[in-house]
């Protein structure tokens, strides 16, 4: 199983934060595991509440010609290619999870197989 490792950068105001760990289970069920109860509830808020869109999914985000993430040139939000819903296989999933996470600009993102 793929899991999407999300380590909060430090700030002016915090400490490098605790490695949170992403995956995703059999039938969609998306797990988050962290030893910091705190950054647990972050990732876990952040995900449900401000990254998952209720009857889409999660938005995976458009890459250039060297991968970076596009923004409309108008809004100067990040582009949209489509929506990832929870039926989706795990990778694609966590795949337009990583995008939204780095698109806050606020997680050091690796993977671990």
């Amino acid at each position: 199983m793929t899991t999407l490792l999300a380590v909060p950068k430090a700030s002016d105001s915090y400490p490098r934060g605790a490695l949170s760990e992403i995956s995703v289970s059999a039938g969609g069920k998306l797990q988050v595991k962290c030893d910091d109860d705190i950054i647990y509830d972050w990732v876990t808020t952040l995900l449900a509440e401000r990254l998952f869109v209720q009857g889409e999914g999660f938005g995976k985000l458009k890459r250039d010609a060297r991968g970076q993430l596009t923004r409309d040139p108008e809004t100067r939000k990040f582009q949209i290619e489509r929506y990832v819903d929870l039926a989706q296989p795990a990778q694609e999933i966590l795949g337009a999870i990583r995008d939204n996470l780095e698109a806050t600009e606020q997680f050091e993102l690796s993977w671990k197989d």
